[in-house]
């Protein structure tokens, strides 16, 4: 096949510049805001939330969202040769099944809120099948959750030294601490152990790239070493923890260059520095080998002793989207150690989408992770011009997936947004190889 010839069979959407003013462009462009206040909502929330109807986030995501389906009419990104990308199946089959969960539910209000805000959080997947159609676009999107963790992270510094918070507003960030210390969220309204996950995402991400482009290091080094630190001070063990796999595999990529020890003994010490300047951090990781001076855990227990119990009880369906906090505060669990009156939600994301949604649900969602992470290798298999990035996606889902065996991230936005360009990073490496 002649060059001009593989460029014809290259898809048009791909060879559209990337400054073109189009719905799709302006679309694009809206989805990199998206990408960047999902994590510092708060700042949004700060500079546009007065003259804004909705939050800073809701309206890049609706702003996203109209564009991409007038963008759709064009055929471009959900459709390649005429069918549905096979994450956008996956995602609808789930969405699909949480409805059929939902109307078998016990507590149909709850549910039903809940299950707006999974849709939403899922939609996250269909905004980057329809925007992220070219590799410059999906560069782009990898860069912009960087550039969010950046500043997420300069804030937490902020909020260390002057021992306040200086953009988080929620009640869950703003109410949040550990041994009477304040915990920082960042730029963001979420919950700071929720904010420590999206840092966890930027800075594996940033892992992913230090390791896949070579030379721009010491930049990519250096953007390290502040999300690294700002992590250690949010206090968030599960995020630590999530940091090993995507750890491990950074040493696996780069473990046949020649500065290799050199690699490994910088990432070992900024590591260890990252535990030993948070007091509560390290509070935090001592208290796992005695429990009494950390009572969550007891409540975590908690949480998956009530999970396996209700699953038991309902194993195909679940006990319907949103419903667990319902069930935690029931009577028959008062006595179970931690256990409080306050709904709480359960802090396993693979055991609470069995519970809520059943085994089924629990399939077709392990499938959906199971796809992404394939297709994300594949871009890496494939090398080229996607290879960095699909380096750096393998690494963000590696750490959010191992994270999120300690919390609810069902319906977290960078969960769907990973997976979103996962599947975009796929399909580029098999359009771009069909062309060649």
């Amino acid at each position: 096949m002649t060059s001009s010839s593989a460029a014809t069979a290259w898809p048009a959407a791909a060879r559209t510049p990337l400054g073109a003013v189009s719905f799709s462009g302006l679309g694009f462009a809206a989805f990199l805001g998206l990408l960047v206040f999902a994590q510092i909502d708060a700042v949004g929330n700060r500079l546009l939330g007065p003259i804004l109807p909705v939050s800073t986030y809701s309206a890049f995501y609706l702003v996203a969202a109209l564009l991409g389906a007038c963008a759709l009419a064009g055929d471009r990104g959900t459709r390649l040769a005429g069918a549905p990308a096979p994450g956008v199946r996956l995602a609808a089959a789930l969405l699909l099944w949480s409805v059929v969960a939902w109307t078998l539910s016990r507590n149909a209000v709850p549910g039903w809120e809940y299950l707006q805000g999974f849709a939403k959080a899922a939609g996250l997947l269909l905004l980057a099948a329809m925007l992220v159609d070219t590799p410059q676009r999906l560069r782009l999107a990898v860069w912009a959750i960087v550039a969010a963790g950046l500043i997420s992270a300069l804030i937490v510094y902020g909020d260390t030294l002057t021992g306040t918070r200086l953009f988080s507003s929620s009640e869950a960030a703003a109410s949040a601490q550990y041994g009477g210390v304040a915990r920082s969220a960042g730029g963001s309204d979420e919950n700071p152990t929720t904010a420590a996950h999206m840092l966890l995402v930027s800075t594996a991400l940033l892992l992913g790239l230090f390791a896949g482009m070579p030379r721009i290091r010491v930049l990519i080094g250096v953007g390290l070493v502040i999300c690294l630190g700002a992590l250690g001070l949010m206090a968030a063990r599960s995020a630590m923890v999530g940091l090993v796999p995507a750890v491990a595999l950074f040493l696996w990529f780069v473990r046949r260059e020649r500065a290799f020890p050199l690699i490994l003994l910088g990432l070992a010490a900024l590591l260890l520095a990252a535990v030993l300047i948070s007091p509560a951090l390290l509070e935090r990781v001592m208290a796992l080998g005695d429990w009494g001076r950390d009572p969550t855990l007891f409540r975590r227990t908690t949480y998956l002793a009530i999970g396996f119990d209700l699953f038991q009880q309902s194993p195909v369906w679940g006990i319907g989207p949103g419903n667990y906090p319902s069930y935690f505060v029931g009577e028959e669990y008062r006595f179970l150690p931690g256990r409080s009156p306050v709904m709480r939600e359960l802090h396993n994301t693979y055991l609470d989408v069995a519970v809520e949604l059943g085994s089924v649900g629990l399939l077709l969602f392990l499938t959906l992770l199971a796809a992404a992470v394939a297709q994300a290798r594949r871009a890496l298999l494939a090398g080229g011009a996607l290879r960095a990035e699909a380096m750096a996606l393998l690494l963000a889902l590696g750490a959010l997936l191992a994270a999120s065996f300690f919390m609810p991230n069902k319906d977290m936005r960078y969960l769907w947004l990973l997976l979103g360009l996962a599947f975009q990073a796929g399909r580029l490496a098999h359009s771009r190889r069909a062309a060649a």
